[in-house]
């Protein structure tokens, strides 16, 4: 299992500027990429530039993707809406899938400024975006305890929609692992970020299903008092296959089966087969 909260994504979702899952994914494999060319002595100003534009300009200065006020505040948000000219005009849903996934994305920029040798301008990124990465952080913590996922040590979607999604857990996880690094930093309290994340590890293993289909399941569905069983939501899908896609989980022998099952099926189902 990787450290300091970063995962491996090797199978990013291409780079937007609309949906936020997409470009926090796309640019972590971006940064790395800008270490490998400048790893090779091949100019990466422009890219440098891009990724600076990106965190520091768009993501923390403007902070258009972060709800400020109301009970999903601190979130990120699934959708960020521009009008044609380009001017900002609207965001969409709060999610907790999204705000872990941005979370890593800016832990993963901090790495990558030291990796390059940047090390004055990755102190200040510490420094100048450690209240919103705070805000999105203690957004997971209240979310998980407020809102029901303590019941069954997984993360609901916002606090309309307390549906629990294999990915929020997952994303949830990883980000709360780099917020603890990030608190560390700066003296702050770890205790409910690493709570947290070590429960949301037992809502993710207990997630398996260990059947003929080895695979995660995707959700627990909200029944309006309490959590109904786990399903796949009448589909197979990338998510369950995010736990071990994104390293949440140490790799054990169900992770072996759960490949092995995405190559080969098991003689009924086939990777993309419609459960209901």
């Amino acid at each position: 299992q990787a450290e300091d909260g970063i995962r491996d994504v090797e199978r990013s979702r291409g780079l937007g500027d609309v949906y936020k899952r997409q470009a926090s994914m796309a640019m972590i494999n971006f940064l790395r990429g800008i270490e490998y060319l400048k790893d090779n002595n091949i100019d990466t100003t422009k890219y440098e530039n891009v990724a600076d534009d990106f965190f520091d300009t768009w993501l923390r200065t403007n902070n258009q993707a972060q709800i400020t006020t109301g009970d999903d505040s601190g979130a990120y948000v699934e959708r960020v809406y521009y009008d044609d000219t380009g001017n900002y005009s609207s965001f969409g849903n709060a999610s907790a899938a999204v705000t872990g996934q941005v979370m890593s994305a800016m832990w993963a920029y901090y790495k990558y400024l030291g990796n390059i040798g940047e090390s004055t301008k990755a102190s200040n990124w510490i420094d100048n975006a450690w209240t919103i990465f705070q805000n999105a952080a203690n957004y997971l913590v209240n979310l998980y305890d407020d809102y029901n996922g303590i019941d069954i040590n997984l993360l609901p979607a916002n606090t309309t929609n307390k549906d629990c999604w294999i990915h929020a857990a997952v994303h949830g996880k990883v980000a709360l692992e780099a917020a603890v690094n990030w608190a560390t930093l700066k003296s702050a309290s770890t205790s409910d970020y690493s709570r947290v994340a070590s429960d949301l590890a037992t809502g993710i293993e207990n997630m398996k299903d260990t059947g003929t289909t080895k695979n995660y399941y995707k959700v627990r569905k909200w029944n309006g008092t309490s959590y109904n069983s786990p399903e796949y939501d009448g589909s197979f899908d990338q998510l369950c296959h995010s736990p071990i896609e994104f390293e949440a989980i140490t790799p054990d022998s169900h992770s072996v089966d759960v490949d092995d099952w995405w190559t080969d099926g098991d003689g009924t189902y086939e990777m993309t087969y419609v459960t209901a």
